[in-house]
């Protein structure tokens, strides 16, 4: 009887979650969030979740359409120059901000300069790593004003922007929130200390505005009826919850709190058959960062003995469970693709394979030219950092099947690892990186020996020199060979190991569909709607 009573329950969750959700007449959209959004201000926020946030309520010159392509939003026209070093957008005339002021191209010049002014962390992106817009470099210096940005309003509705070098990638870079637009007249009335701290202090260009702020739990939208592609906007509302654990998460879809819930690499067997299951590509690559201050870690035999004991298939396939596929390469798969339409992991090919007896012949010759008989490192992670925990238990028992190899294992909070890398203190470290636009150079230029990120202090004046190759090679054609020779010499170099991409998983209320989600840029809620 226990049995039978079992499975009319396990049937009755099923049948609950082919529809649940937030709500069953109202037309709105209840989205949790696993992380918190730090911050609704554009030229502060540095994490997805805060860029999701911010997307919902204003619009960059572009923006992803309904199929997930790269679309014209704030901008009705747009040009560039033959040599690919001026780009003049046309503000669209009906785009408006919800206090009735007009979008102007002041607004994006505003927006841009404050950001670069006040220090951003991501004022990178308006240099050689990101747009490379003139002057970007000096201004971030610090031997040039913020004012002195190569980007202008030639009147009210025209914005033109002058770069060192041809960005491939320019307009996809518009739909990063860095480069969304600000009302001045607004932000300076509120108070840039207090812009974007409530929804009063707000104000929306975008699909919805925020009707209520509670910083580090709930943002409240409702449709924005001024909105210049309002007709496409079918929701009534939305509701983002902040930091929503998987646990709470599920009970809460279970409910019907949610419509939207991401979860853990644990709950995927649970939830697996049901209609309700949802997986995406999250873009990030996790990997082993190595510290080369660590004399033995210069040894590339070392480095390759590490990366070959490592069965990367069957730790994506049998324990994370997620749609999490083994890494081939430093740049992950459906990033970016040539001229030609082909994805740059076709293109640059796999890289990593997993043999154990390889490794061992490997680490027997690091030994040998180290003149040791074993070798001992700390291995550091965080421990409020899923899967990446998960991941270092995993590293731990292959790496220990080496003879000579000892594996210390640190364990820390994510800040705490950050500041032990950040500050050098570790040997080698699993740690992940997201792609800021969709371009193979998001990734590589994290080895360039100048970057800020390249905690482990690779250095390889070759690799940099490429690095500047791709930077001012205007070519579209010449550039991505020039990227996929830059790929390599990482990877011969076994300048880090590479683990898996990583997937999402999430449950969705099966009575909406239209959510947008791409490995690059922010999630887009414009386009939900009710199943047809």
């Amino acid at each position: 009887m226990k049995k039978f009573l079992a499975v009319l329950a396990s049937l009755a969750m099923m049948v609950s979650l082919t529809g649940c959700g937030g709500g069953s007449d109202e037309n709105v959209f209840y989205y949790a969030l696993d992380t918190e959004a730090s911050s609704l201000d554009s030229t502060v926020a540095t994490d997805g979740a805060s860029f999701t946030a911010i997307h919902q309520f204003i619009d960059g010159l572009t923006c992803r359409g309904e199929d997930g392509e790269i679309t014209k939003a704030l901008a009705e026209d747009y040009s560039t120059s033959e040599d690919g070093l001026t780009w003049t957008f046309k503000i669209r005339d009906d785009a408006n901000w919800e206090n009735g002021d007009p979008v102007t191209a002041n607004d994006f010049v505003y927006a841009w300069t404050r950001l670069l002014k006040n220090g951003g962390e991501y004022s990178s992106m308006f240099g050689p790593d990101g747009a490379n817009i003139v002057n970007a470099t000096a201004i971030m210096e610090g031997t040039m004003e913020a004012d002195q940005l190569g980007v202008s309003a030639v009147d009210d509705k025209t914005l033109e922007i002058h770069l060192v070098t041809p960005c491939t990638f320019f307009l996809e870079l518009m739909n990063f929130a860095v480069f969304y637009p600000q009302n001045q007249a607004f932000v300076e009335k509120v108070g840039e200390d207090k812009y974007a701290t409530s929804a009063d202090n707000l104000l929306s260009c975008g699909a919805f505005k925020v009707t209520d702020y509670q910083q580090g739990s709930r943002i409240s939208y409702e449709k924005n009826e001024e909105y210049y592609d309002a007709d496409a906007v079918q929701l009534d509302g939305v509701e983002i919850y902040q930091a929503v654990e998987s646990d709470t998460g599920t009970m809460g879809f279970e409910n019907g709190d949610y419509d939207f819930v991401p979860i853990s690499f644990e709950m995927v067997d649970k939830y697996t058959d049901s209609d309700a299951y949802y997986t995406y590509q999250q873009g990030y690559m996790h990997f082993i960062m190595f510290n080369y201050q660590n004399e033995q870690l210069q040894n590339i035999n070392l480095r390759r003995a590490i990366s070959l004991a490592i069965d990367r298939s069957d730790f994506a396939k049998n324990v994370l469970k997620d749609g999490s596929v083994a890494a081939q390469g430093f740049v992950p798969s459906n990033l970016s693709e040539s001229s030609a339409g082909t994805d740059f992991r076709d293109d640059s090919g796999s890289y990593l394979s997993y043999d154990l007896t390889q490794a061992q012949q490997y680490l027997d010759a690091a030994l040998q030219e180290l003149g040791v008989s074993e070798i001992t490192l700390e291995l550091l992670y965080g421990n409020n950092e899923a899967p990446n925990d998960t991941c270092a238990e995993y590293l731990e028992s292959a790496l220990s099947k080496l003879n000579g190899l000892n594996i210390e294992m640190k364990v820390e909070t994510k800040t705490a690892r950050l500041d032990d890398m950040t500050n050098g203190n570790f040997d080698m470290a699993v740690t992940r990186w997201g792609p800021d636009f969709a371009d193979p150079t998001t990734y590589l230029t994290l080895y360039n020996s100048t970057n800020s990120n390249n905690d482990g202090k690779y250095s390889n004046p070759e690799f940099d020199a490429i690095l500047e190759q791709i930077t001012n090679e205007n070519n579209v054609d010449a550039r991505w060979q020039l990227m996929i020779q830059a790929e390599k010499m990482l990877m011969d170099d076994c300048a880090m190991v590479p683990i898996f991409e990583k997937g999402g998983t999430a449950l969705m209320n099966t009575d909406y569909e239209g959510l947008v989600i791409r490995v690059t840029g922010p999630n887009v809620l414009k386009y939900v709607h009710k199943a047809k």
